[in-house]
């Protein structure tokens, strides 16, 4: 752009080149934003999914009497 003075064809090229190259950056660096937003919401979401999971687990485990888990393993053997 030192050698191609404003009017000149080169520099009316040379110029709409940044300036496109500048908006699809933009727009490339706010889709990567919400992509990285929306990651981290559904990991959010899984782990809490998770956790809960977990969470009805253990409590069904406080509930059972000892022969259902013996049950429970022979069942998971075969």
């Amino acid at each position: 752009m030192r050698f191609n003075h404003p009017g000149t064809r080169k520099r009316i090229y040379l110029d709409t080149m940044r300036n496109l190259a500048y908006h699809l950056y933009r727009a490339w660096a706010e889709d990567l934003n919400d992509i990285s937003k929306e990651q981290q919401e559904r990991k959010a979401k899984e782990l809490e999914e998770k956790r809960k999971k977990d969470q009805e687990e253990a409590e069904k485990a406080a509930k059972r009497i000892p022969a259902e888990e013996v049950l429970d393993t022979f069942r998971s053997m075969w």
